[in-house]
């Protein structure tokens, strides 16, 4: 239909078409359809749809796109002039040390692609699932054309992440500024540039963990957290293993606002933490015993996937949580029960009653572990159990997420696999105890971690059969040392090997990141984000690492830390940082400052707790 088919009809509507200088025609049919979605859909507010909402609630498979690592920039848009992405890649080459990634095709693809920096990459039209994977990994969006609706910041919003956008429009209209994203006023590099600069990450920390859909419609308000319980069967201690200094900081960050007692199975070690602590509960119940020979592990897989049909964790821990749970009720009533890890996920039966809210964390996405086995798996045997445990994986996070008030998560990518009312916590480290000290010039890595943790034990074992005879070969006097808490005969073997020293159940990490000058994170299996790779970068060790090692914490392949997956990537990576020293300081000092910025605990414990406190005085979402 031609514009002047619309003139009459626009007469009638009383719409300003005046070409004059107070508004231009395209605006004033923008807000008149503005006004018309206002008569018909007056409870629908576009610019509160808020970060969080939309499609990005369903399960959909995971998949990545080849080469490229979460915490980029994204331009969804056809490649058509009017979209403005000549200013867009302009301004980009002005950051050096951001990614774009641009997703879509057009006329002005050849154009454009021949006038991008080596830090913009084109991956010309993508299908749907691979696009929500970039909604979910992108950092933000950029949008710099001229739209008459807005709908890929809303999209992008969807999975949590604020747009960068011209302030015309439809995108004026449905970015809110300062809480999903930053306006800029010029389609020119040097407005672009500087909106870009301005989107600090914390800024969107409430935006960033807003529930995404699904949460119970009609449950009443809450009142307020006063008193609060700590259910967990790892002892949060700042000395011991990722999950343990997890805990320890984010619990004191809750014990400063609200009266906070402990229901633990094992022993409480670490006295700061239980200085902050109004009560402690501890339970001694052992977790049941692992089948010692081969046929009974084989009979105990097979129970467990034909009958029980829960995450292996949930069946080990079975005797724990029944401990547990049996001293709940001499506790007394609470306002808020925080349950960590999913081992701990069927507790929630036995909430009894009346407005306590419940919030489980799911420290690793046990699908997810699944997953990455099964995609290593060598034989018919373990690809067809693996399967079987994907399964029962998938289910049990969709009831546990439908059941707990609050699921928390440790990442984007990990929210982005499940729905309902999931946050983001992430990870942090202690930016006063690990700080950066002068590299040494010896030629010694370092793995840190806890040694017996099945994909910590598998990420050593590929480094060293794989990846470290391809490092002696260029640099004969290489060592690595592996520091970590209990390890398993398996981890024992790996030290046996020429240049492999085992340090157990060290008092404390940092000596020995001080010895180091490089730190490896070879994980091939797991979600979440490892606190041992913010430890080696806050304290300024360069880091190589894999992508599932370094997942989620935003890093920039080359800037903050390298990237590898395969064993002659990862060991060239190693020996890059070994031999040249101005490489190895740029990016110590990158990792060091990303660290600071981004992941100090003071900063995630308060947004931890301001979501808890949220929790308990608005309703659900």
């Amino acid at each position: 239909m031609a514009m002047r088919d619309l003139i009459p009809w626009n007469k009638n509507r009383d719409i300003d078409v005046r070409r004059d200088n107070d508004i231009h025609p395209f605006l004033a049919l923008h807000r008149e359809m503005n006004r018309m979605f206002d008569d018909v859909f007056r409870s629908f507010d576009v610019a509160s749809f808020g970060l969080g909402r939309g499609f990005a609630s369903m399960q959909w498979p995971s998949v990545g796109v080849d080469g490229i690592t979460p915490g980029f920039f994204l331009s969804a848009a056809r490649l058509m002039p009017y979209k403005n992405l000549d200013a867009v890649i302009a301004a980009f080459a002005e950051l050096p040390a951001a990614r774009l990634v641009v997703a879509g095709a057009g006329p002005d693809g050849r154009r454009l692609r021949a006038s991008a920096p080596g830090n913009v990459r084109f991956l010309g039209a993508v299908d749907d699932a691979h696009l929500r994977w970039l909604y979910a990994n992108c950092r933000a969006l950029v949008c710099a054309g001229f739209e008459s609706y807005g709908l890929t910041p809303l999209e992008g919003a969807a999975f949590g992440k604020p747009t960068v956008a011209l302030r015309l429009g439809g995108l004026a209209d449905v970015v809110a500024e300062g809480r999903t994203g930053e306006f800029f006023e010029r389609a020119d590099a040097d407005a672009i540039a500087d909106a870009v600069r301005r989107l600090d990450p914390n800024r969107y920390e409430d935006a960033a963990r807003r529930r995404r859909p699904g949460a119970r419609p009609g449950r009443e308000a809450r009142c307020p957290v006063t008193r609060a319980l700590w259910v967990t069967t790892e002892p949060p201690d700042r000395n011991l293993g990722g999950g343990s200094i997890r805990e320890a900081y984010l619990l004191e960050a809750l014990a400063k606002k609200a009266e906070t007692h402990l229901l633990l199975a094992g022993t409480l070690e670490d006295t700061q933490t239980r200085a902050v602590l109004a009560g402690v509960t501890e339970v001694d119940v052992p977790a049941r015993r692992p089948p010692v020979t081969r046929a009974q592990r084989r009979l105990d897989d097979l129970r467990r996937v034909l009958v029980e049909r829960q995450p292996a964790a949930v069946v080990e821990n079975r005797p724990r949580a029944r401990g547990l749970a049996d001293r709940l009720p001499a506790l007394g009533a609470f306002d808020l029960v925080c349950v960590e890890h999913d081992r701990l996920g069927p507790l929630i039966r036995h909430r009894r009653p009346g407005p306590t809210r419940w919030t489980l964390t799911l420290h690793n996405l046990p699908s997810q572990r699944k997953r990455h086995e099964l995609a290593l798996a060598a034989t018919r045997r373990q690809r067809w159990l693996y399967r079987r445990e994907l399964a029962d994986a998938r289910r049990f996070e969709a009831a546990m997420v439908a059941a707990y008030d609050l699921v928390v998560v440790p990442s984007d990518g990990d929210a982005s696999l499940l729905s309902g009312d999931v946050v983001v916590v992430p990870n942090g480290v202690d930016t006063a105890r690990f700080c950066p000290t002068p590299l040494p010039s010896e030629p010694a890595l370092i793995f840190t971690g806890t040694l017996s943790w099945g994909p910590n034990i598998d990420g050593l074992r590929w480094f060293c059969r794989q990846v470290l005879p391809l490092v002696w070969a260029q640099v004969p006097a290489v060592r690595l040392d592996v520091v970590g808490r209990e390890p398993l005969s398996e981890v024992e073997d790996l030290a046996r090997l020429p240049g492999v020293r085992l340090h157990a159940d060290v008092p404390a990490v940092v000596p020995w990141l001080e010895r180091a000058r490089v730190a490896v994170v070879p994980l091939r299996i797991g979600s979440g984000t490892r606190i041992k790779a913010l430890e080696a970068m806050a304290a300024g060790r360069p880091v190589v690492g894999t992508t599932v090692g370094l997942e989620g914490l935003g890093i920039e392949s080359g800037v903050h830390a390298l990237v590898a997956d395969e064993p002659f990537r990862f060991a060239a990576a190693v020996i890059d940082l070994l031999g040249n020293d101005e490489l190895a300081g740029s990016v110590a000092a990158a990792g060091a400052e990303h660290t600071r910025t981004r992941f100090g605990w003071d900063g995630i414990g308060r947004h931890f707790v301001e979501t808890l406190l949220d929790l308990g005085q608005t309703q659900a979402r």
